[in-house]
């Protein structure tokens, strides 16, 4: 971890160059800027109701309450309801969250890339994606927050699935699995745009860069299938019940997706701006440009590209899918794509095409390090000065696009439940939240607890809370009530203890209740369908199979998963461990007497850092990659980290791995940390 650690300072530097306007405590302005402190307000209040999971905004909908958490991912308003908790108000809780997803954003990519390129790609790729310049659209002219939100979780899902499948190690599967959930808990749209892609990951590399196939395409489908389950009390309600709101104004007038395809040109072409996305690339006022120094990178990573292949099938594999995904999202993003939309029903919600650009912002800074990888035959001045380089002129170019329009002059006192339904405040542009009963909206604001429609009698709030109400009422004779809030599946009304049915056959869809005369106590709570329910049962399922996949060994061993163990002198496990140890002490042996490597037995797959060995000088360097002169591999050995050695010595082509000062000596790898592999001969039993 130590050697690691200046590479993560750097990529935690670059986030804090293209995050200096979230350390203010003011409203950025950005398209969909007053959205996020609403629902913020909205999910802090039910938070603090004791509501675990909100699913319903009581305030929004002039009050009369809309299910908007059922459907809005909630991990955005998580992170913003702890930052509100530790004394931020909400206008600066946003951007707190905001960076802190930043930040997580790039020391994600930085792990990733590093994996596969080594520590200087790493740190250009992560450099890459803290300028990329559609995360910086999204973040500064769409504000777009919980599209951002999942920018942190994209690469921390690919680094897992990329251990699952190439190592077998049972840590990357559990981060794998989290970080499909947190993109589902993050955005809808690029969930879409992504968990396909991560699919096409999976296959790749068990085709490309694993010894076992099967066994890895499995590992990385198990994976696959812990996220979605682990995430499916939100997703799959929110899929299942969308018929009960207007879902279908996603795809109509400006939300159209037929007015909203870019040209090629308009991917290469940037054109920076804070307008809004207009059909025809002459007019839109914002840039979908992939930006000149990352086209550069890809370019130099494309020709690089069969070369490092050689070196590498790791990192040639990685680099070819991000290259080859880089071109398909963009495709699909233009207007040639059109049929493609018009054939495929479950891409039309996303309302913007250009919204896959989420993966080619990811993909294109992966590849961004990937031309790193050629460079660690050069002499060692050589790669850091180009790295840096690199570094310096991407933030360069992207420096300028790292801020806002400016900022919203609005109080935070205006963000209060109370004005927020008294100002029928907006939180969505088509009114896709509103129950699909409605027929039209109403004009006069909601009244709490209820209100007396016809007959005589006096109400007396009990409690009023974000998913519960309670009142008495005193009937002089028989009355209609006006429950206040929209008809909608969950809510649950009883009538002194006794499960009652209100109407809702009015054109406003609020319910309304028939009381006889006397005194009667009303409580009303919005609770779970039985399809929330259901999802709620999945993801506990989900839960334990990842517990039992980290701790039941044969679940593991199903799976051909790798997990440190500590086993006992004379059963087979620990024999294997003694004859490994002893070879590497042979090993050792032979180096110290001649200089010249020989190989290590017990170097089987999932090898967590692969070495290099330089001829004659006795040390051994982790490196993220095997070159196609790195030490000859034993029978077991993964050949989808580097080509074997057939000469059987340990030289090293050219002038070797770059020195210490990019890799370093001493410290564990990243994924040491996560297979429980270490540099000596002692690997795990299996």
């Amino acid at each position: 971890m130590v050697t690691h650690a200046p590479y993560l300072v750097g990529a935690l530097a670059a986030a804090l160059m293209a995050g200096p306007p979230l350390l203010q405590p003011h409203l950025l302005a950005g398209h969909d800027a007053p959205i996020y402190v609403t629902r913020s307000v909205e999910f802090d209040a039910a938070l603090r109701d004791g509501i675990l999971l909100p699913r319903w905004a009581p305030d929004l909908g002039h009050g009369y309450g809309e299910p908007t958490f059922l459907y809005q991912p909630p991990l955005f308003y998580y992170l913003t309801s702890l930052a509100h908790a530790v004394g931020f108000d909400f206008l600066a809780a946003e951007n707190v969250a905001t960076l802190l997803l930043l930040g997580i954003a790039v020391s994600a990519m930085y792990l990733l890339a590093s994996d596969a390129f080594g520590r200087l790609g790493g740190l250009v790729a992560a450099v890459a994606y803290a300028f990329s310049e559609y995360l910086l659209v999204v973040l500064y002219v769409r504000h777009a927050l919980a599209d951002f939100a999942a920018f942190a979780f994209l690469p921390i899902a690919a680094w897992g699935i990329l251990g699952t499948v190439t190592r077998a190690s049972r840590g990357h599967l559990v981060v794998g699995a989290a970080g499909v959930a947190l993109v589902l808990l993050s955005s809808v749209s690029v969930s879409i745009v992504a968990l396909p892609a991560f699919g096409i990951l999976v296959g790749w590399l068990a085709l490309t860069a694993a010894p076992r196939r099967v066994a890895a395409a499995l590992r990385g489908a198990w994976a696959l299938a812990l996220g979605l389950g682990l995430a499916a009390i939100f997703w799959l309600p929110a899929y299942l019940e969308r018929g009960l709101v207007h879902f279908e104004n996603l795809t109509r007038q400006w939300s159209d997706f037929r007015r909203h395809f870019l040209s090629a040109e308009q991917l290469v072409i940037p054109d920076w701006g804070y307008g809004f996305s207009e059909p025809g690339a002459a007019a839109d006022g914002m840039s979908f440009a992939v930006g000149p120094v990352h086209l550069g990178l890809i370019g130099a990573g494309l020709l690089l590209l069969p070369s490092i292949w050689r070196m590498s099938r790791l990192a040639g594999s990685l680099l070819g899918f991000v290259l080859l995904a880089s071109a398909v999202a963009a495709f699909l993003a233009t207007s040639v794509a059109e049929p493609i939309w018009h054939a495929v029903a479950l891409l039309q919600p996303l309302q913007f095409p250009w919204r896959y650009l989420s993966l080619v912002a990811m993909t294109t800074s992966l590849a961004c390090g990937g031309a790193f990888v050629a460079l660690r035959r050069w002499h060692w001045p050589a790669g850091p000065l180009l790295a840096a380089v690199a570094c310096l002129l991407i933030v360069a170019w992207g420096i300028g696009h790292a801020r806002p329009s400016g900022n919203r002059a609005v109080p935070v006192e205006q963000y209060t439940p109370a004005l927020i339904a008294a100002r029928n405040v907006k939180d969505v542009a088509a009114a896709e939240m509103e129950p699909a009963a409605m027929r039209w909206f109403p004009r006069e604001p909601a009244t709490r607890p209820a209100r007396i429609l016809q007959g005589r009698g006096t109400i007396v709030p009990v409690t009023t809370r974000s998913a519960d109400r309670a009142f008495r009422v005193q009937a002089a004779e028989e009355v209609q009530l006006s429950l206040e809030i929209f008809s909608f599946p969950g809510w649950n009304v009883l009538v002194n203890g006794l499960p009652a049915t209100p109407s809702a056959d009015n054109p406003e869809a609020i319910m309304r209740l028939v009381l006889p005369p006397g005194n009667h106590e009303v409580r009303m709570a919005f609770g779970d369908t039985p399809v929330r329910t259901a999802a709620a049962g999945v993801s506990m399922i989900a839960a334990v199979l990842a517990v039992m996949t980290i701790v039941w060994p044969r679940m593991g061993r199903r799976l051909r998963l790798r997990w440190p163990t500590k086993s006992a002198p004379g059963t087979r496990a620990g024999n294997a461990s003694d004859a490994i140890r002893r070879d590497a002490r042979m090993a050792e042996q032979d180096r110290d007497q001649t200089g010249v490597g020989t190989p290590r037995s017990g170097d089987g797959p999932g090898s967590g850092a692969d070495r290099t060995e330089k001829q004659g000088s006795g040390r051994v360097e982790d490196d993220a990659i095997v070159t196609g002169a790195s030490t000859s591999a034993g029978p077991g050995s993964d050949p989808a980290h580097g080509g074997m050695n057939r000469s059987g010595s340990g030289g090293s082509g050219g002038s070797g791995a770059e020195s210490g000062a990019e890799e370093g000596t001493s410290g564990e790898t990243m994924n040491e940390m996560l297979t429980g592999e270490s540099g000596s001969g002692d690997r795990p039993g299996g």
